[in-house]
């Protein structure tokens, strides 16, 4: 039997293992499906860089259904940014999509800014939850503070300033 380490997989091939030989092709082919589709995990996930300059370790981490921050749009597949602490002004995507094993359905809401005022050691998340009711859906969105341990601890309200909170 050989154990080979490709990337971060590690790969048991040849005698023992059913295979009776060894096929370094085979191998490099298998390892490289298996990197592509799924990739190596992640401690965390990083996310769109919204700052000029080199990465920095002081960044927060902001996810969700986000439209604009700071009034720029950002890139409408992204789902995860990196922002320097401070106050930014958050703006949430006009739509959601509540989804069960049956059934999917849309829901508008309005495009709200949400001043946060971002802290180092915090991520940040702007959600659209909807729930489906009687077979339509409704949407609220969520604006969150939570610490390192995952624990919500400030609810945003829309249109109020940082110095008001």
């Amino acid at each position: 039997m050989t154990v080979t380490r490709v990337g971060c997989y590690w790969l048991h091939t040849g005698a023992g293992m059913g295979q009776g030989h060894y096929h370094p092709k085979r191998t490099a082919v298998a390892a490289s499906l298996l990197l592509c589709t799924f990739g190596c995990p992640r401690a965390q996930e990083r996310g769109v860089q919204l700052y000029q300059g080199p990465p920095d370790e002081a960044a927060i981490t902001l996810v969700g259904d986000v439209k604009t921050v700071d009034g720029d749009d950002v890139p409408a597949r992204a789902h995860s940014f990196r922002l320097l602490p401070g106050c930014h002004v958050v703006t949430n995507v006009t739509y959601g999509v509540a989804r069960d094993p049956n059934a999917a359905a849309t829901t508008h809401v309005l495009e709200m800014p949400y001043w946060m005022a971002m802290r180092s050691g915090y991520s940040y998340e702007l959600r659209i939850a909807t729930t489906r009711a009687m077979g339509a859906a409704e949407g609220t969105v969520l604006a969150l503070e939570r610490d390192g341990e995952g624990e919500i601890t400030k609810r945003f309200q829309p249109g109020r300033a940082c110095e008001e909170l």
